[in-house]
């Protein structure tokens, strides 16, 4: 073997040990790649559950919100409805002072004998209907007058 064959040897050997490591080293960096890419992967996929989750939270919150306004819509209704109520019985109120004050000015206006047979005939009228089966309540609307003195009236005469 000559100088220049052993020389040319040694490049041979330099080039396919070149070339061993190439091959080793596209190999290796296809692996670190394919980790990178797996470990993208999993950094994906734990943000998406941690999206899920938080969708999930969300949900939950949303039908907790839901069911206090719902409740507290109910409440409103309630109150609104008893506010209703409360004007009626209001009117209602404002109706019999009106009727007791022309009531009052009536009687103001009669002379003594009036207010006499006035009473008697009213007390007939309280009589004649609880005969006829009305009750002391429809009677006391029906004449427009109290209904402790329709009781009044009824247990004197019973």
């Amino acid at each position: 073997m000559t100088i220049y064959e052993g020389i040319t040897l040694g490049f041979i050997a330099v080039g396919i040990f070149f070339i061993i490591i190439g091959f080793t080293f596209d190999r290796t960096k296809k692996v670190i790649k394919d980790d990178e890419v797996a470990l993208e992967d999993e950094a994906f996929r734990t943000q998406v559950n941690l999206i899920d989750e938080k969708v999930l939270e969300l949900n939950d919150y949303h039908d907790f919100v839901q069911e206090e306004i719902d409740k507290k819509h109910k409440e409103l209704l309630f109150l609104y409805q008893m506010i209703t109520e409360k004007e009626r019985a209001i009117k209602e109120v404002q109706i019999e002072i009106e009727k007791l004050r022309n009531h009052k000015e009536v009687a103001e206006d009669l002379t003594p004998e009036e207010m006499e047979v006035k009473v008697e005939n009213s007390n007939r009228r309280i009589i004649s209907l609880k005969e006829q089966g009305y009750q002391e309540k429809e009677i006391a609307k029906i004449l427009g007058i109290g209904l402790g003195e329709v009781q009044l009236v009824l247990n004197l005469f019973e």
